[in-house]
């Protein structure tokens, strides 16, 4: 099912359990396919959502494709999110956006719970099935 391009500043983790802590990546879901991306816009994962599968637990999405999987999350506040990383989401074509900001106009009123909440439900309208 086709959805709105789609830009949001989300927390990013290969593992539930991950030390490092939050780190913030920029998400896009265009054309069935959902793109994490750095600050320097590298290119960390890329998934077609039709082969995907998504599960929304304890406020973190987990997103499974054959034997990858990864973690995206709803971020509360911009004091962790790298200026370049939202100065890179303003420049995407996108319909829908989410996501903490530095004064930048992402979706604003939901906290993180309701991020991931958005997050998963868009990834599902977007062709990935539940997990």
């Amino acid at each position: 099912m086709a959805v709105a391009p789609f830009v949001g500043i989300v927390g990013y983790r290969r593992s539930r359990r991950n030390i490092l802590g939050m780190q913030a990546r920029m998400v896009t879901v265009r054309d069935g396919v959902l793109r994490v991306v750095d600050r320097d816009d590298a290119q960390i994962e890329q998934v077609t959502l039709a082969g995907a599968a998504v599960e929304l637990k304890r406020g973190m999405v987990q997103v499974v494709d054959g034997e990858n999987a990864f973690f995206v999350y709803g971020l509360a506040g911009s004091n962790k999110v790298p200026r370049e990383l939202t100065e890179l989401a303003t420049r995407q074509e996108a319909e829908i956006a989410m996501g903490p900001s530095h004064d930048v106009p992402l979706l604003e009123g939901l906290d993180a719970a309701q991020r991931s909440r958005a997050l998963y439900d868009l990834l599902l309208q977007a062709g990935a099935r539940e997990l």
